[in-house]
């Protein structure tokens, strides 16, 4: 189970919106040299479809990320033994 989290502590650390948007200026000049374009609308793409497959891939890689971190505990008897589910 994943608990919530406690407050953030305050620090001198870059303020994350600086580094978003630096990374937006860079996937910017990536787009540039990859398809000779930035992102624009009326691409001729269904960019809720991109924006779900993208989303589900994120899904995958932070679970994998709290997964590989998370202390691998026996199964107690009040809690299931962590398996997969099965596909419908």
């Amino acid at each position: 189970m994943i608990e919530d989290q406690p407050p953030p502590i305050p620090n001198t650390s870059t303020p994350i919106v600086d580094l978003v948007v630096t990374d937006l200026f860079e996937r910017k000049q990536i787009g540039i040299e990859r398809y000779g374009v930035p992102l624009q609308a009326n691409n001729g793409r269904d960019s809720p479809v991109d924006l779900y497959q993208e989303l589900l891939d994120a899904v995958m890689y932070i679970r994998q990320a709290i997964e590989a971190r998370a202390p691998q505990l026996p199964p107690h008897r009040d809690r299931p033994a962590r398996k997969a589910p099965r596909p419908p």
